[in-house]
């Protein structure tokens, strides 16, 4: 079709998930406590809060770990999500950076060794695009230095590692149900733990929090009805193509509202165990496909040494920072998906330059100018496929 784009990603939702969420809301059921009482059971933890988004999550987090210990710096990977050190700056932590190696994703063990010290309140582990974190090795780092383990599965919701669900690894972990991630209701935040300590003070700082107001509510649902609609390839040109919505944009804002997770989002989410594993098996399904069209192209696919293919988005590490900017910049490429994901490293963030605790050598610059992903998600075709990886090897070269 002559429109047809491609989104870098897509969380499974669909009109009909929103008219049972309307059916849900007249017939006037309690569904935060029933999403509550569902995510404890399936992800075999004792306390789970709901709030507006993962990066809200986030903070109520570290905040609960600030009255716990008096430590402040909060070790991140240099290469993440900008709601990340928003999150942290919010929470009144400072911001210390580790390294990620290139080919795992994960924190490079010695710069973790080197970023952890006696006034580290926690380490952010994160599982950046589903790849999995060596929970086992930062565990370990953590433990040595008395500080807390948070989960950072935003990326990773419904994944696993070693038979435990990722997110429950840690002494508290979190999601994120915003738009693209592995389950969407518009927006919102999981925050999930079996420390009953932690979850005390959790539930001190939930307990204040405001609920957003019936109007807003709606249009969030309004929103999602749109992203329901427009999230399809034969209408995904339409928002693509207009650069005031900055779609797929990460921003550092460390100024933001936390609020509770409203009713309505609670709804959108009924059946979500059924839309969550099925999503995740499509981009698996996909991502091994991929990979092996792929094999004929001089790239890396980063990410898979710790667990497989359960990729949010496929990365790939191209050879040189010109090679990114020649297939992003390609007319081909943009409509079949094919994207950048965060413009730099944490530490090139201006705001931050002067206030974030970085050791030397420690830079997300390498990896932002290299990385590139692709689209797995459910709408990517077979033909899409053999597109991208045509497409990736027209504009890298082939070995």
């Amino acid at each position: 079709m002559m429109f047809r784009t491609l989104s870098p990603a897509a969380a499974p939702i669909s009109l009909a998930d929103i008219m049972r969420a309307v059916a849900d809301r007249i017939q006037g059921n309690d569904s935060l406590s029933r999403l509550c009482h569902e995510i404890g059971e399936y992800f075999s933890v004792k306390h789970v809060f709901l709030l507006g988004s993962g990066k809200q999550a986030l903070t109520i987090i570290l905040q609960a770990l600030g009255r716990i210990s008096k430590r402040s710096e909060v070790v991140i990977p240099t290469y993440t999500c900008f709601s990340v050190p928003s999150a942290v700056v919010k929470a009144g932590c400072q911001v210390s950076l580790c390294q990620l190696d290139e080919q795992t994703l994960d924190m490079d063990v010695a710069s973790l060794s080197a970023a952890v010290s006696p006034r580290t309140l926690c380490v952010v582990a994160t599982h950046l695009l589903g790849a999995r974190a060596d929970m086992k090795g930062i565990r370990g780092v953590c433990e040595a230095n008395g500080a807390f383990l948070v989960e950072d599965a935003a990326q990773a919701m419904g994944l696993s590692y070693e038979g435990n669900m990722l997110g429950t690894v840690g002494d508290v972990g979190f999601f994120s149900l915003g738009r693209g991630k592995n389950l969407t209701c518009g927006s919102g935040g999981v925050i999930v733990t079996n420390n009953d300590r932690i979850a005390a003070e959790i539930t001190a700082l939930y307990e204040e929090l405001p609920s957003i107001s019936t109007s807003v509510a709606l249009r969030n649902v309004l929103l999602v009805l749109a992203m329901a609609l427009c999230i399809r390839p034969w209408l995904f040109w339409l928002p693509a193509n207009m650069p005031w919505l900055r779609l797929g944009e990460t921003k550092f804002e460390p100024e933001f509202p936390i609020q509770r997770m409203d009713a309505w989002r609670a709804s959108i989410l009924i059946g979500w165990q059924r839309r969550l594993e099925s999503a995740n098996a499509k981009r698996r399904q996909t991502a091994v496909q991929l990979m092996a069209r792929l094999q004929r192209c001089r790239i890396s696919i980063v990410g898979a040494v710790n667990g497989g293919s359960d990729f949010l988005r496929l990365p790939i590490l191209l050879p040189e920072k010109s090679d990114k900017e020649r297939l992003c910049g390609d007319g081909s490429a943009k409509i079949l998906g094919i994207s950048r994901l965060y413009p730099s490293g944490v530490d090139e963030i201006a705001e931050l330059r002067r206030a974030v605790i970085q050791h030397e050598g420690q830079s997300g610059g390498r990896i932002a100018d290299r990385l590139v992903t692709l689209p797995v998600h459910r709408f990517v075709t077979c033909d899409d496929q053999e597109r991208i990886a045509g497409v990736v090897e027209m504009i890298v070269g082939s070995k």
